[in-house]
């Protein structure tokens, strides 16, 4: 299975998201890597009379930036803005005549579909009132749950990306990897690809 592919450059993450407003204060930041989909491709490659076997590699994932703002002055609730930017990762690997395995350095192209929003988070539960014992420790507030705006979204954007995976993959394969063989010299033998993996 491949890994989790690193996230894309710092500065690309932080021009993904909205900036917050000056009356809101960050409360939290997180960022994580969902993986949508990934593909094992075989090849094998003939140059000169030789023939080395190859794995072109693919993976598609979400960067998923959610961000808990409070307003500074207003009795208002949280907000929790989301981010979420698809990549494809591409990846040739090779298996050489002596036996050595290796793999080019990944490749992680930006794709256009993304999705952001912002909706305010629900006020903490206060606990229950009652007739409680005087020595009973007071019970916090319950915490916040994730609002559902930004499950719907993230799952929508996963779906769809999931059903293009395949297209996506082999799009990429025809436009970017076979040309550059070609120019190379080498001939590409394809064998059967490993099933598309969604996650």
């Amino acid at each position: 299975m491949q890994a989790a592919p690193p996230p894309p450059p710092a500065a690309e993450v932080a021009q993904s998201a909205p900036a917050p407003s000056a009356a809101l204060v960050t409360v939290s930041k997180k960022t994580n890597n969902v993986v949508i989909a990934s593909s094992d491709r075989p090849m094998s490659l003939v140059k000169a009379g030789h023939t080395e076997q190859a794995i072109l590699r693919y993976v598609l994932f979400i960067v998923d930036t959610t961000t808990v703002l409070r307003p500074s002055m207003a009795p208002e609730p949280d907000r929790m803005q989301w981010s979420y930017r698809p990549y494809l990762q591409r990846q040739l690997c090779f298996t050489s005549i002596t036996g050595l395995f290796s793999c080019s350095a990944a490749e992680t192209i930006a794709l256009d579909e993304k999705s952001d929003g912002e909706t305010p988070l629900p006020t903490p539960e206060a606990p229950e009132s009652g007739a409680a014992a005087p020595d009973a420790p007071s019970e916090s507030p319950k915490p916040a749950t994730a609002p559902s705006d930004a499950d719907f979204a993230l799952s929508t954007l996963s779906n769809t990306l999931r059903m293009e995976a395949t297209a996506k993959f082999d799009e990429d394969q025809r436009l970017k990897v076979d040309p550059l063989l070609k120019a190379a010299g080498v001939r590409v033998q394809h064998r059967s690809a490993a099933p598309l993996r969604p996650e």
